[in-house]
C-alpha cells in the first residue's frame, strides 16, 4: 500500500499554475455557456465546478494556497505589539 507522507492533504501535490489554468478555462466556458443560452443544468454544473475548485484547494493545501490561486498575497498574522491589529 502506498501512502502520502508529504504532510499535506491526501493525493498527489497539485500545481497551482495548472489549477489556475483549469479554473480560467472553466470560467470562460461558463461565460460562453451563459451567452449561448446553453441548457441551464450545463451552465449550473460549470459554475458549481468553478466554485468548488478554490474550496478543494483550500481543503487540500490550506487557505494560503487558495489565496495564491487568485494571485493574492498570504495573510500576515496580526501584530500583537500594534494596538490596532
Amino acid at each position: 500500500m502506498v501512502t502520502n507522507d508529504a504532510g499535506r492533504g491526501a493525493g498527489p501535490p497539485t500545481s497551482l499554475t495548472r489549477t489556475r489554468i483549469n479554473l480560467g478555462i472553466l470560467i470562460v466556458l461558463a461565460v460562453l455557456s451563459v451567452l449561448s443560452d446553453a441548457a441551464a443544468w450545463i451552465t449550473l454544473t460549470i459554475i458549481m465546478t468553478c466554485l468548488a475548485i478554490p474550496a478543494a484547494v483550500a481543503v487540500q493545501d490550506g487557505t494560503d494556497a487558495a489565496r495564491a490561486l487568485f494571485l493574492l498575497s498570504p495573510r500576515r498574522p496580526p501584530n500583537r505589539d500594534d494596538p490596532q491589529g
